[in-house]
């Protein structure tokens, strides 16, 4: 695979893969949803790095947003493992509507399973000077999928 672009902040890259030889099944690319509705139901698929040897799928829907560094986050009631970070979390349509995401904590450079959601220091702002809100052992939040028509728009790439 070829990486084609790069939002540090959505959490987000573009990668461009090409089939290994002519006996490799024909890649299509993923639609990206236009849009995402609180209650939307979501599937996520991803392959956890830790103990797994399988592809795991988690259902469930859209149950919030949030604002942060300019992106608005999906929050979702998919419990998510951390492995699947970089999955896919897709619609009824088999559309991507955001991607599975782990955010560093401001000022650390480890990446961890929190997110700066709310406005912990009352500047009336959410933003990296808040703290980092734990969400256990488990992903909850999805960079949106609309974030990856922006990162393509920006690289030249027709989405």
């Amino acid at each position: 695979a070829e990486v084609v672009g790069v939002d540090e902040n959505a959490d987000l890259a573009i990668l461009r893969i090409s089939p290994l030889g002519n006996q490799t099944a024909k890649l299509l690319p993923v639609t990206i949803a236009t849009s995402a509705l609180l209650g939307d139901g979501l599937t996520a698929i991803g392959f956890p790095a830790i103990g797994g040897e399988s592809v795991t799928v988690t259902k469930g829907e859209i149950s919030g947003f949030s604002n942060f560094l300019g992106i608005r986050w999906i929050k979702s009631s998919i419990s998510i493992s951390a492995g699947n970070s970089g999955g896919g979390a897709f619609n009824a349509s088999g559309q991507l509507v955001g991607v599975p995401t782990s955010l560093g904590v401001p000022g650390n450079n480890e990446t961890t399973d929190c997110r700066p959601d709310r406005d912990t220091n009352g500047d009336g702002e959410v933003d990296e000077d808040d703290e980092c809100v734990s969400m256990g052992g488990f992903i909850n939040t999805l960079s949106p999928g609309s974030s990856a028509i922006e990162l393509a728009k920006s690289k030249g790439l027709v989405p």
